[in-house]
């Protein structure tokens, strides 16, 4: 038989991984992360790709940092865009539009890296990119957002990421809140194991 605190851990991984009612949007967690990394890339240090959207960063060692530069407009190509976002923002086709410069080199010189379309990253805070997803397969685009931050080898890493699956805004940053229901299956499952301990 399954232990309570078994079922417990099981409860709550099911909880992280579900799409999940927030502020009356449904938002999927996890949705980005680094689909590959190149070191040594063309006139660049390294190279990583997002996946979900997709999007090419090239990045460059600046100390004991990186300075990301998007590879190209290739993220445009299905409507995907990136753009640089605090955490708080709401992200929306209003908001993405107000933003103007996306974080893309679509209007760059292919021989020069312009500064303004670059993140320097390093490590004494994550940054968050605010997206629109946009594919064959969604109903209508996605509004999400990925927090990226260097990892222990000082790496390119997606700390955190989410979208909203009915194309409802969303705030870049928020954490997932368990729902009414979960938290009352993680109730009973902490009683039931206290009266177990009593009657040990």
């Amino acid at each position: 038989m399954i232990s309570i605190l078994r079922f417990i851990k099981i409860m709550f991984s099911l909880a992280l991984v579900a799409p999940v009612s927030l502020k009356g949007a449904t938002v999927e967690w996890d949705v980005s992360n680094i689909d590959y990394a190149q070191d040594g890339y063309g006139d660049s240090d390294w190279l990583f790709v997002i996946g979900r959207p997709y999007l090419n960063i090239k990045a460059d060692v600046v100390g004991s940092g990186l300075r990301l530069t998007a590879e190209n407009s290739s993220s445009m190509v299905s409507g995907n865009t990136y753009a640089i976002a605090s955490k708080g923002d709401v992200v929306s086709r209003e908001y993405m539009d107000a933003k103007g410069e996306y974080f893309h080199l679509a209007e760059r010189d292919n021989s020069d890296v312009r500064m303004d379309y670059s993140i320097l990253l390093d490590g004494s805070e994550n940054i968050y990119l605010a997206f629109i997803a946009d594919y064959a397969s969604f109903d209508s685009p996605r509004y999400g957002w990925v927090e990226l931050g260097l990892d222990e080898n000082g790496l390119l890493k997606a700390y955190s990421s989410a979208w909203d699956i009915d194309g409802d805004s969303i705030i870049v940053g928020d954490v997932p809140e368990p729902t009414s229901g979960l938290l009352l299956i993680f109730g009973l499952a902490v009683l039931s194991l206290r009266r177990r301990k009593k009657f040990a």
